[in-house]
Formats: structure tokens, C-alpha cells, sequence
């Protein structure tokens, strides 16, 4: 993956300044070092010099080589810089972390330039400390404060998730997984029973999501929550985002996320059918993962999914 050489580099982060106010808007890069985390994408942590004096340490995420994934669940880099402009501006550590963003002219690629949080724990990491409440009720406040937006804001480049979405993950689960039809004799079952629920899905009162919640998405650091990677944010119900953060983890620690989460979004009690909506969720989850790819729907170590899935629906009264 090509990282852009130091002259471009400099007149990007340079045009953002200006872009910023900055009267001159020069730039002097002083360090370049790789990220330490994986990503889709080309990515680097810089250190650069303003032209007022301050030295500041930003991200760098580059759209390089970017093809839509399935059923276009992820948008990109340039769709992710639209989420920072659009949706996260008014989360006020949110929008202090988004430095800004930058077209080159030559590749017609976008760059994600965000101040790099230094020190900065992921939540996967850190599951047992404060962290794991922290993002429980940063979640339950976003999905309280973006709902307004999903109805009033300019928001309409997010992807919905209506009913044709959820089915699209179900036809290609079924697809995907039909070696395994003898394994799972009921699975085709559910997948056209699903296909009938999608419905019931896209009438949930809806909010942005994330899309992607996981622990691994989501940093604390100086005791806030930085949630990143928001290519896939969408509209869509917002206990998805909390199925995301707490799969996989033990029932004690999940009940306590969801009572984190209910406190924050609803203070004067839990919303009726929450744990209807959470199950939804959950299902939903299992689709999204097992309709992406088929190496991925065949590999031994998602086993677990199929469970997983079939506990759901059971939950559910679809199987």
C-alpha cells in the first residue's frame, strides 16, 4: 500500500490548514511512522509543525484502491470524511478529533486527516476496566442525540437500512452456506423466514448507528470514547451498535453494557421491547457476518455464528 511521498503530503495538510483559517497554511512534516493497528487502508501517524508555532500528531487514513464491499455495507474513506463533517460535529469530542480531509487531484483519492489520540487503549483490549461502561453510555447518548438528526439533518448520503437491505444478507447467507445445508438443516428455513422479517426490521424506530461497534472500534483515552472507523455508519436501529460492542462477551458484562446503555438513552426507564430489538439485533449480526464472504460463511472458526444465530431466532419465534 503507497503512502503519498512528503511533497504531496505537505501541500494536503497545508490546503487543510488553510481550509482551517490558517492565514498561510504551512505545514512543515517533521516525522512520519506506521500505524501500529491494521486497517483496510494505507494509514500513518504524522507529526507536523503549523505555521503559528504548534506541533500537533494526526492520523492519516488514505482511500487508496477502495471497492465497495456486499451489499454496500462500508462506504470508504470519502464516505467516512462525510460522517465526520455531517454526523459528528456536533459530538463535541468527536468533532475536536476530526482534523480534516483532502481530494488529490491526481488519484481523485480521498485522505482522513484526524489528531491522533495518543496513549489511547481500545476497548476490546480493556474489557474489564471503565472503559467498556464509558462506551455503553456514550452509545445510548449518541443514538439519543442522532435520532433528530436521522429525521432533520443533512444527512441523506447515510445508507438506510430498510427491508431490501436485511434481505440482501439473508439470500446471500443462504447462498454462501449451502455446503452446510445438511450441518444446519434448518438454516434455509430461517433464511426465507427472515427474508419475511426484514420487514418488521425497517419499521424499528431508527437513529444512526455506527454500523461496526465493536471493541476493537471503539478508544478511550483521558477518560472519553472515541469510536472510529465509521465507514459503515447507516441508518438503522440502534441496538445493532450495542449487539456489535458486547458479542462474544459474558452474559454478566452484556447485562451490565445494557444497562449502561438503557440508563443513558432512556433515564426515566428501559424501552418497552428492548429485549425483543436486542435479539433482532443479534440475528441480524450473525447474517451480516455469515453474508459477506463465503470463505469467511465456510471457515471453521465461525462455527460459533451458526449457534449463535439459531439462539436468536428461537428467541425470536422464527424457528
Amino acid at each position: 500500500m503507497k503512502l503519498p511521498d512528503i511533497q504531496s503530503l505537505t501541500a494536503a495538510l497545508s490546503a487543510i490548514q488553510r481550509a482551517k483559517g490558517s492565514p498561510h497554511g504551512r505545514v512543515d512534516v517533521l516525522e512520519r511512522r506506521p500505524n501500529e493497528y491494521n486497517s483496510s487502508f494505507p494509514t500513518e501517524k504524522i507529526t507536523i509543525r503549523t505555521d503559528n508555532g504548534n506541533v500537533l500528531r494526526l492520523f492519516c487514513k488514505y482511500g487508496h484502491g477502495f471497492t465497495k464491499s456486499g451489499h454496500g455495507h462500508r462506504g470508504g474513506v470519502p464516505y467516512e470524511a462525510l460522517v465526520y463533517r455531517h454526523v459528528l460535529q456536533p459530538v463535541e469530542d468527536m468533532a475536536a478529533l476530526f482534523y480534516g480531509s483532502y481530494v488529490d487531484d491526481e488519484s481523485g483519492e480521498t485522505w482522513l486527516v484526524l489528531l491522533d489520540l495518543d496513549k489511547s487503549v481500545r476497548v476490546s483490549k480493556a474489557e474489564h476496566g471503565p472503559g467498556i461502561g464509558a462506551a455503553s453510555r456514550w452509545l445510548g447518548h449518541f443514538h439519543t442525540m442522532s435520532g433528530l438528526l436521522a429525521v432533520q439533518g443533512d444527512v441523506a448520503f447515510l445508507n438506510d437500512y430498510d427491508a431490501g437491505y436485511y434481505r440482501g444478507w439473508a439470500d446471500r447467507t443462504l447462498e454462501y452456506s449451502a455446503r452446510l445445508h445438511d450441518r444446519f438443516p434448518w438454516l434455509p428455513i430461517l433464511c426465507r423466514r427472515f427474508e419475511e422479517f426484514a420487514s418488521s426490521l425497517a419499521m424499528i424506530q431508527k437513529t444512526i448507528i455506527h454500523g461496526e461497534f465493536t471493541g476493537r472500534n471503539v478508544l478511550v483515552a483521558g477518560g472519553s470514547v472515541y469510536p472510529v472507523d465509521w465507514e459503515s455508519a447507516a441508518v438503522g436501529f440502534g441496538e445493532i451498535d450495542l449487539a456489535c460492542l458486547t458479542e462474544g462477551w459474558p452474559a454478566e458484562l452484556v447485562r451490565r453494557c445494557e444497562h449502561e446503555y438503557n440508563m443513558s438513552r432512556w433515564p426515566s426507564g428501559s424501552c418497552p421491547g428492548f429485549e425483543w430489538r436486542m435479539a433482532a439485533a443479534k440475528l441480524y449480526l450473525q447474517f451480516r457476518w455469515l453474508g459477506d464472504r463465503v470463505d469467511w460463511t465456510l471457515h471453521k472458526n465461525v462455527a460459533w455464528r451458526f449457534n449463535e444465530m439459531r439462539s436468536a431466532a428461537e428467541q425470536l419465534g422464527l424457528l
